[in-house]
């Protein structure tokens, strides 16, 4: 009969596995123990904090990572700390800057976590971050080239809608508002086919564009007339196409407007 191995050599067993596998991990990880005081760093977490375990071992969570508002620079509540206080899993809120211990800011994400005993009492908190410095500048990347594209749209002279799903409209240029005497606020988010006095509610229209949504097909020079309560009767060009569409983004179609008018009537005297 094999003899029960000692306690202590299973709990020394069970916390060497912990901190193998935490140290495996691709994000950052503190853990503290019941009063927020810091018992372990992966090597992930060493990098970013600058502070070695030696040095960080029973420091208040505080001290090393220091949190701050990316918009105030003020000081950010730590997940910890509410985890520990509520028993919840919490996360940071967005633009977050970690300050490292030389004072380097790195923008981060994370979560804390209550560790419970047995008894379901919070012994602890892991906490969970990463540095999303790569992600940010790609999204301001993003951000500055969609201002730019916008400020471009905005400056073209022919009236241009952007629908999503449904034919929802989720912007249009200045020539849109100008031309058709509306306002951003009562456009933006409205159906295409509700839109001021349902000007737009035609059932070929609703037709082809749902075609360009759903089979990527794209149709050019849709002639249409309607009448608008405060510019008239109105002759158009339409041409939609689909944006080019990415599995990170919804599917969007680009209406340009183009108004004949007084081509058509012009053509109708000389004959």
């Amino acid at each position: 009969m094999p003899f029960p191995q000692n306690p202590e050599v299973i709990l020394d067993e069970q916390r060497e596995w912990l901190r193998v596998t935490l140290g495996s991990i691709g994000d950052a990880v503190i853990t503290t123990d019941a009063m927020g005081l810091i018992t372990f760093l992966n090597p992930v977490a060493q990098a970013l904090t600058g502070w070695t375990p030696d040095e960080a071992a029973g420091l208040p969570i505080e001290e090393v990572f220091r949190i701050v508002s990316e918009a105030t620079l003020k000081t950010v509540e730590s997940p910890t700390v509410r985890a520990l206080r509520d028993g919840v899993v919490v996360g940071l809120r967005n633009h977050t800057l970690l300050i490292d211990k030389r004072g380097v800011e790195h923008p981060v994400d994370d979560s804390g976590a209550p560790i419970r005993n047995k008894a379901g009492v919070v012994a602890g908190v892991v906490l969970v971050f990463r540095d999303i410095t790569e992600w940010r500048r790609h999204e301001l990347s993003v951000q500055n080239a969609l201002a730019y594209a916008e400020d471009i749209v905005s400056h073209i002279d022919i009236p241009l809608v952007i629908l999503e799903a449904g034919q929802r409209i989720r912007s249009a240029n200045s020539a849109f508002y100008d031309e058709f005497r509306v306002t951003r606020e009562d456009t933006e988010g409205q159906l295409l086919g509700v839109l001021g006095s349902a000007q737009w509610n035609n059932g070929l229209l609703h037709e082809l564009l749902n075609r360009v949504f759903e089979e990527d097909h794209q149709f050019e020079k849709f002639e249409y007339q309607s009448t608008f309560p405060e510019i008239g009767l109105r002759i158009m060009s339409l041409t939609a196409r689909r944006l080019s569409a990415r599995m990170d983004r919804p599917v969007l179609v680009l209406l340009s407007i183009d108004d004949i008018t007084d081509r058509k009537n012009a053509n109708a005297s000389m004959k």
